[in-house]
């Protein structure tokens, strides 16, 4: 669950993420480099509010 300003309001079923997702969207918000699993995970996108 994702939660606050920049997060659109309703929900994703048909998407699962695990926290190495939620990692690698963190590390590319930063701009930093990816660290254990995140290099291969998928960063979270379809759900920022514009």
């Amino acid at each position: 669950m994702l939660y606050g300003q920049p997060v659109t309001a309703g929900s994703r079923s048909a998407t699962r993420y695990d926290h190495d997702d939620v990692l690698r969207t963190i590390e590319d918000m930063y701009g930093t480099s990816h660290a254990g699993h995140a290099v291969t995970a998928s960063d979270i996108t379809g759900i920022w509010a514009s």
